[in-house]
């Protein structure tokens, strides 16, 4: 059955007509078809800030991860919620609902709950977020039945609120003058992603890394998520740290 222009979103089609272009570019080149049929193939524009506000440039981000890196506890458990944020373009509420079962330390994995559309989804643990997080709940985490990763350092030492990602990210970007449209975790994701379509990811895998497709089970899903989102989540996003 024909799939009708129609039917596919904007991403799917950019996606589309890049593989269009990178076929006949090579057959242009072989000879196998006339020039210019490459050239003229155009995908939608996408506009990745149609959902989430403009964030700092990536510059601006390095300076903050590195801003963060005393040894208090308050600074400790921060520069692990700002790798998360930064490095996986994760949610403030999809933070605060990670759970320390959530990471499979052995296959250097862990398992996010999506936000929007629910489900589960899966990527590998990069081994600064891995050191970060081990800082943290090794060292700083308050002891507590809790099973939530990051928590109030106030008794009874439970889940921390949404609005306490905000305060830790918007009070660091102030106080490095940092002033993008929106200064809470949406900035830092919305930074992650034009960082990723600057370094040449596709934009449905940036879609799909960024939470955009719903899952039913982590059974089928999240095999899909290793697999594919590896790749993008190796991008060297720290080589400017």
């Amino acid at each position: 059955m024909a799939v009708k222009a129609n039917d596919l979103g904007k991403v799917s089609l950019s996606t589309v007509a890049v593989i269009l272009r990178l076929l006949f570019h090579y057959a242009e080149g072989h000879g196998l078809s006339a020039e210019g049929i490459a050239r003229d193939i155009k995908g939608p524009s996408i506009r990745l800030t149609s959902h989430i506000p403009h964030g700092p440039k990536w510059s601006e981000v390095t300076r903050l991860l590195r801003s963060t890196t005393a040894n208090e506890p308050v600074a400790i458990r921060a520069r692990a919620i700002l790798l998360l944020l930064c490095r996986y373009a994760l949610r403030g509420g999809e933070i605060v609902r990670l759970e320390l079962n959530d990471f499979d330390w052995q296959n250097h994995i862990f398992t996010v709950r999506r936000s929007k559309k629910g489900g589960l989804q899966q990527f590998p643990l990069q081994p600064d977020v891995a050191s970060a997080l081990t800082n943290y709940i090794k060292d700083v985490r308050p002891r507590s039945s809790s099973k939530h990763v990051f928590l109030s350092f106030h008794p009874p030492f439970a889940a921390m609120h949404p609005g306490s990602v905000y305060e830790i990210v918007s009070l660091r970007l102030k106080r490095l003058n940092i002033r993008p449209k929106h200064l809470g975790p949406h900035s830092l994701r919305h930074a992650c992603a034009t960082e990723l379509l600057r370094q040449g990811a596709f934009p449905r895998d940036i879609a799909d890394f960024l939470g955009h497709r719903t899952c039913q089970t982590v059974g089928v899903y999240a095999k899909f998520s290793i697999r594919s989102l590896r790749a993008i989540s190796n991008l060297d996003l720290t080589a400017r740290l």
